[in-house]
């Protein structure tokens, strides 16, 4: 497999399904204005993928989405977080930011 160019954004979008992108190796990722869910293991195993920011219009991330992008430590989260109490608990199991992720989630739970 060829690797992306480091400046290459891979733009997940409305249509894009289960698993569609998982182990392709990629390292930036953008979401398509108004994407409501990002599919399960969609960027799965991704050990590139080092920092995503997740865009204000998502409202369910689901079951292991970001599972084993090991090197994924900066995770953004934008807009209202009570929506993270819809999200999957394994959204980001094995990735460096898994603790961060919990802990905001189960704040949401709490608020929620």
């Amino acid at each position: 497999m060829t690797p992306f160019p480091l400046n290459f954004c891979l733009m997940v979008r409305k249509e894009d399904g289960w698993g569609t992108y998982s182990g392709c190796g990629i390292r930036r990722v953008c979401f398509e204005k108004g994407l409501k869910t990002i599919e399960g293991e969609i960027l799965s195993d991704n050990p590139d993928l080092a920092a995503v920011t997740i865009p204000a219009c998502v409202q369910k991330v689901d079951y292991r989405a970001f599972g084993g992008c090991t090197k994924l430590q900066h995770l953004q989260i934008e807009g209202n977080m009570s929506r993270l109490a819809d999200w999957s608990e394994d959204a980001f199991e094995g990735c460096a930011c898994e603790d961060h992720y919990k802990k905001l989630r189960q704040n949401a739970l709490h608020t929620v």
